[in-house]
This record gives structure tokens, C-alpha cells and sequence, in this order.
């Protein structure tokens, strides 16, 4: 878990995971399933790769944001996992976002 304290470090880390999350499946797991026909699987990929770091990195987002501590740690585990899963396909259309940008600004 996160022990630097503040929020500042606690949204930093639940982006960099987004990011981690969202860089691997699009690297590594986005290139099998379309080999396979099954790019819509992506966001299940994305789910099990977030829940797969916040158990290696013993992260628990709802502990460490809102004070929500489950007697349970690995429920707070997956919980997080699941977040950070969805987060990174917030990040994947940040970045798409960005890149059109980009584009756009070199059209001109």
C-alpha cells in the first residue's frame, strides 16, 4: 500500500496503476485477442490485469481514499482492482483523445 501520505500521492498512484493497466493490455493482450477475432474481450482483460497489480502491490483504494477498510483485505484488493481496470479505459480515450489532438494540430 501507498504509505507516502496525502492525496496528491493516493490520485498518482491510482492513475500511474490506470495507466500501467491500460499500457499492458493494449501492448500485450489487445494484439492475442485480435488474432482470435475477440477485441471486445479488452475490457475484461483491462479488469483482471487491474486486479492482478492491486493484489501484487497490496493496493486497496477504498482505504486508501475514503477510509472504507474492509475486515477483509483482499475485497478491498479486488474492489481496487476493478477501479483500476475501469480507469484504464478512461485512460486509453484520454490518450486517443490526445493523440487526434495532436493530429489535428499538425494538420493546420
Amino acid at each position: 500500500m501507498v504509505k507516502r501520505g496525502g492525496e496528491t500521492v493516493n490520485i498518482v498512484a491510482i492513475l500511474a496503476l490506470a495507466t500501467l493497466a491500460e499500457a499492458f493490455v493494449e501492448y500485450f493482450v489487445v494484439p492475442l485477442l485480435e488474432k482470435a477475432n475477440a477485441a471486445e474481450y479488452a475490457k475484461y482483460a483491462a479488469l483482471v490485469v487491474g486486479v492482478g497489480l492491486c493484489l501484487a502491490y497490496g493496493i486497496d483504494i477504498l482505504a486508501m481514499v475514503i477510509g472504507l477498510v474492509s475486515p477483509y483485505p483482499y475485497v478491498g484488493m479486488i474492489l481496487s482492482g476493478t477501479i483500476i481496470g475501469r480507469g484504464a479505459n478512461y485512460v486509453n480515450d484520454f490518450i486517443d483523445f490526445v493523440r487526434g489532438l495532436a493530429v489535428l494540430r499538425l494538420a493546420r
